[in-house]
């Protein structure tokens, strides 16, 4: 599994942001300088217990963040 985006017009580094059912925060990978990331072991136990799961990325650059709609995903 991988999470991918299509930057547009907001260059990196990016921040990922994977949040539970409840939007409660469960990972998030700083720095990321490519559009694309796996995660790690962590994370990746954790989705694999299956659930509803949603994700999003921000730009870190200086000034106005730039973030992403947030998305949905389900593991059964």
């Amino acid at each position: 599994m991988r999470f991918s985006w299509t930057p547009g017009d907001a260059p990196p580094p990016f921040r990922l942001v994977v949040l539970d059912e409840g939007y409660e925060r469960l990972a998030t990978a700083d720095d990321v300088g490519a559009t694309a990331v796996a995660p790690g072991p962590a994370l990746s136990a954790q989705l694999g217990a299956g659930g509803r799961f949603h994700w999003y990325v921000e730009s870190l650059v200086a000034g106005p963040r730039s973030r992403s709609p947030l998305a949905s995903f389900e593991i059964r």
